[in-house]
């Protein structure tokens, strides 16, 4: 036990285990619990506690009414294998060196030790957090996806209610709306109401896409002319028409000579460039007409006039003579 020195100096235990821990270079085992914590590394060592628990398990047998013959002699103590962390950390010993089911006093909790269920929440936490995350931003992501689908069919449902979709002109819809406000606004104006003279012949000829493309040709054709003071519109076919905000007759005449002028070129048509025929109605509101029908009706009559005088050329609406 190192309790007496060669000059027969007698030590009590904490006195020599201090002082050979102080003089000590290297890992010092102790066989006895008390030795733990005073600088000594461990070992194997009774196991005081298992002991305890032993004796207490027989005593509670004896207590139960068990003939104490009945009851097995322990011959061997119960060990364990215990070590001391300080003195681990003096030394540079690492705990995976050490049996796995050893006993280390005097542990320092590390960080994690410490706050490991505080970082286990945490971390659930988090991961939880990221997981709500991701899905607000898929789900954002999948809404603002919906809501582009749904503006670009609202515009595409709000042009074609507007625009024409083949000739990108101004729809009939619209052309009714406009005419209605240029009549309640009081100022003159005028409609230009034209169609294509030969178009069945070009469909038949060359086919309905052809047929398509000099109709885009013409809404070209007639948006060039437009100033701010005159706007083309599609009715239907090709049927086209066009209000000027001015009900001067030389005015209007120089309008229908320009559009005329243009449509007049020839389109080209497969291998062959074809002239358009275009007749052209003018009506000016309200010297032809109060209201929206009564004026369409003094184009479209100027228009037939055009045809039945020999087709491409413009007048404006005569009112029948009377009988």
């Amino acid at each position: 036990m190192c309790s007496r020195d060669g000059d027969g100096n007698v030590y009590a235990s904490a006195e020599s285990i201090q002082m050979l821990s102080d003089v000590a270079q290297i890992p010092m085992f102790s066989i006895v619990s008390h030795g733990m914590g005073k600088g000594f590394l461990g070992g194997e060592i009774v196991s005081q506690e298992q002991m305890g628990k032993m004796a207490g398990e027989m005593a509670v047998q004896i207590l139960d009414g068990t003939d104490c013959a009945g009851i097995s002699i322990v011959m061997e103590p119960p060990k364990v294998y215990c070590f001391d962390e300080n003195v681990m950390r003096r030394f540079g010993i690492s705990a995976s060196k050490l049996p796995g089911d050893a006993v280390i006093i005097n542990h320092r909790e590390s960080f994690w030790e410490k706050n490991r269920d505080t970082i286990r929440a945490t971390l659930v936490i988090a991961a939880v957090s990221l997981a709500v995350v991701a899905w607000l931003a898929v789900d954002n992501m999948r809404r603002r996806k919906m809501n582009e689908v749904i503006t670009r069919a609202n515009e595409k449902l709000s042009y074609s209610a507007h625009y024409d979709v083949l000739t990108h002109l101004k729809n009939r819809s619209v052309f009714m709306e406009d005419i209605r406000h240029r009549i309640a606004s009081g100022e003159e104006f005028t409609v230009f109401m034209y169609d294509l003279d030969n178009f069945k012949r070009v469909n038949d000829t060359y086919g309905h896409n052809a047929g398509d493309e000099v109709l885009r040709e013409v809404a070209l054709r007639s948006l060039a002319v437009e100033d701010g003071h005159f706007t083309p519109y599609r009715l239907a076919g090709d049927e086209f028409v066009a209000l000027i905000d001015c009900g001067d007759y030389g005015v209007i005449e120089r309008y229908a000579s320009d559009l005329m002028e243009r449509l007049q070129k020839p389109c080209r048509m497969g291998d062959a460039d074809e002239a358009l025929g275009v007749s052209l109605g003018i009506a000016v509101w309200p010297e032809h007409g109060a209201g929206a029908t009564e004026l369409l009706a003094a184009a479209d009559a100027a228009m037939y006039t055009v045809k039945k005088n020999g087709k491409n050329g413009y007048a404006f609406y005569k009112e029948p003579c009377a009988p």
